[in-house]
């Protein structure tokens, strides 16, 4: 601090310096050249004396100054153009701290004027760069699992359409465990040599069991009057391990089936070794290469018919917006985009290319969130649209509408259900 009503810090520049000079009239002070931050002037005022007379915001101009001397105008009639910035005010709100080559100051909220030419252009980048967000590479958040690449897109793109009518009952009896029950009454798509399914109708009721542990061990369990048993086990070996497994038996040959999984992480990265039925080996690693992006592949091989496989995949991930891209060695490669528009309303597309049958698919999907309801769809260049609409009629029941219309083929699907209980 200098005289009363001026103050300045100067930054030393080779044989130059420059001196920030508080634009307030009543003298002018300049630190020295060998220390920074070393007051020079011997009268000092008091900081809140200082702060009381000008306000909570001060304007500071960057001359140049050469060995203790300020460099005269090029003109007489035209002062040097200057660079404002304002002196770092505590408990200001909106007014972010910058430090650079030994000074503190902050951006001035009133627009600048013109650059000082004079100004070196390093040090005008040292403070442009200052407000810039570093990638902290040791300190990458968790990606998702590779398995679970375009999660949140296929939410829109592929909603659980259905025919016929449904009804869903779920009773928790604790905290930890709970039962459901499910009717369903419609037509199933059987498929036929010539690719035309044949619809045969059907009535099922299912049963099922859910134990869920305050650890995160999870046991998953349904069985249908056809005969069909399906499950799904979670069980965690550490914080950075676990294992899980899922299976299907049923009575028709060829039906059955299982998989098993071993999921490790780190603080930065995850994988997953499988192995299933036919014998099936799999292994895939995502890994966080960047604060929102994310590059991973995987492999496989299925022993009985002597097939392998690799692939690659990314995924770029904002508060706004996920892009992912996936590509094989089978031919497949498949891109999808997310764009939340704000907190009600996101809208989702894909891209599939098949190499070998030169097939190539796209869809476009929304999820819209109204106060009583959420609406998804979806529509694909095979012509098909569907719709999804579920409705809160009260505290844990829900009432379900879905379509499907597929023009090309003349097919027209509609559902509609019930879902009761939380």
């Amino acid at each position: 601090w200098g005289h009363a009503g001026s103050t300045s810090a100067a930054v030393t520049a080779g044989t130059a310096h420059w001196a920030w000079e508080e634009q307030t009239g009543g003298g002018q002070a300049e630190w020295s050249e060998g220390d920074r931050r070393t007051q020079t002037p011997s009268t000092k005022t008091h900081k809140q004396e200082t702060r009381k007379a000008l306000g909570p915001f001060r304007a500071w101009a960057c001359r140049p100054y050469v060995r203790g001397k300020a460099v005269p105008d090029s003109s007489p009639s035209t002062p040097t153009p200057t660079v404002h910035v304002a002196e770092e005010t505590q408990g200001v709100p909106g007014v972010k701290p910058l430090s650079t080559m030994g000074v503190t100051i902050s951006r001035a909220e009133a627009a600048p004027t013109a650059p000082n030419p004079f100004f070196p252009a390093t040090a005008a980048a040292a403070i442009a760069a200052v407000d810039k967000p570093k990638t902290d590479y040791m300190n990458l958040p968790q990606p998702v699992r590779y398995d679970e690449l375009q999660r949140e897109i296929m939410m829109s793109l592929k909603p659980d359409l259905f025919e016929g009518m449904r009804l869903e009952l779920s009773k928790p009896l604790n905290h930890n465990f709970g039962l459901s029950h499910s009717v369903y009454m419609g037509n199933l798509e059987v498929p036929t040599a010539n690719n035309q399914p044949v619809k045969m109708p059907i009535g099922t009721y299912e049963f099922g069991a859910n134990l869920v542990t305050n650890s995160g061990n999870l046991m998953l369990g349904r069985v249908t009057t056809d005969g069909r048993l399906t499950g799904r086990a979670v069980y965690n070996l550490a914080p950075w391990a676990a294992l899980k497994s899922q299976f299907q038996l049923a009575g028709e040959p060829g039906m059955s089936q299982g998989m098993f999984d071993v999921d490790v992480r780190g603080a930065d990265w995850n994988g997953t070794l499988k192995y299933g039925t036919s014998n099936f080996y799999g292994a895939n690693y995502f890994q966080s290469v960047a604060q929102n992006l994310s590059l991973g592949g995987e492999i496989f091989y299925l022993a009985e018919q002597r097939r392998s496989g690799i692939g690659l995949a990314a995924r770029h991930a904002t508060d706004t917006s996920i892009a992912t891209v996936q590509v094989a060695n089978t031919g497949l490669l498949s891109l999808s985009y997310l764009q939340r528009v704000n907190e009600k309303v996101t809208l989702s597309t894909d891209f599939v290319f098949n190499k070998n049958s030169r097939e190539a698919t796209a869809s476009f999907g929304y999820d819209y969130i109204l106060r009583q309801a959420r609406l998804r769809g979806r529509i694909d260049t095979d012509g098909k649209i569907g719709a999804y609409v579920e409705e809160r009629l009260s505290v844990g029941i829900n009432f379900v509408l879905s379509a499907e219309l597929d023009h090309v083929k003349k097919d027209y699907k509609f559902g509609f259900g019930l879902n009761v209980g939380e």
